[in-house]
């Protein structure tokens, strides 16, 4: 090829254009921006985990036995109480909680008999319960609940005895209980609980030596944050 027509090739053909060509073959709109992520979605389920706040408020039977062993004689009574139970926990894993727990009740009027015998004394009596506790929810998104404590007790009596002095016994004491909460909002529940409980302590004060008994069966709807 002579080098004059070369030279006209070279002139008269197009150009191509190698960033433009394969965007048009292909049909991609390179300028296109990439689409949105998704929004996360909300968690909807209700599990029991997490920070553990348990208030509630009952009655129940009390029963109460002081046993005096410098008179050898023997103090019952019975009555319905006023109970308060309080529970602050974590949850290790979901549905297993380990915390604190303080139960309290109240006897306003506890007649107290001797062998059946009204004694004349009507004292109120106060029983205390503050200890460790673990409760267990087998499924950890569900309501039904059991669990145990055990700790410190402490049985307060007033006008006890011809003086009416105030007399406090300390001792030991456990609870073990079961219920069932009802979701009513994300972390909220609220349920009935049945607890059984019994304290056994002892005041030496004075030159006296009483032995206090104390069984209770409560019944107590409580609110639960969890």
């Amino acid at each position: 090829m002579s080098a004059w027509k070369f030279a006209a090739l070279a002139v008269f053909t197009p150009a191509v254009s190698l960033a433009e060509e394969p965007a048009a073959e292909s049909g991609i709109d390179v300028t296109s921006a990439a689409p949105a992520p998704e929004p996360p979605v909300a968690r909807t389920e209700r599990v029991h985990d997490g920070f553990y706040l348990r208030v509630g408020l009952g009655t129940g039977a009390l029963g109460i036995s002081i046993d005096d062993d410098v008179l050898d004689s023997t103090l019952e009574s019975s009555g319905m109480d006023l109970a308060l139970d309080l529970r602050i926990a974590g949850t290790p894993s979901p549905g297993l909680v380990i915390g604190g727990a303080l139960f309290a009740h109240a006897l306003p009027s506890a007649k107290l008999e001797s062998n059946g015998r009204d004694t004349g004394l009507d004292p109120s009596i106060g029983v205390g319960l503050l200890g460790p506790f673990i409760e267990g929810f087998p499924d950890p998104r569900g309501g039904f609940y059991l669990g145990g404590s055990i700790g410190l007790a402490r049985v307060q009596y007033s006008e006890l005895g011809p003086a009416s002095e105030r007399r406090e016994s300390s001792g030991f004491g456990g609870a073990a209980w079961l219920g069932y909460d009802i979701w009513v909002a994300d972390q909220w529940s609220l349920g009935p609980s049945l607890r059984l409980t019994s304290t056994i302590t002892r005041d030496t004060a004075d030159g006296a030596d009483l032995t206090t008994t104390t069984r209770g069966l409560t019944l107590t709807l409580s609110g639960l944050y969890h």
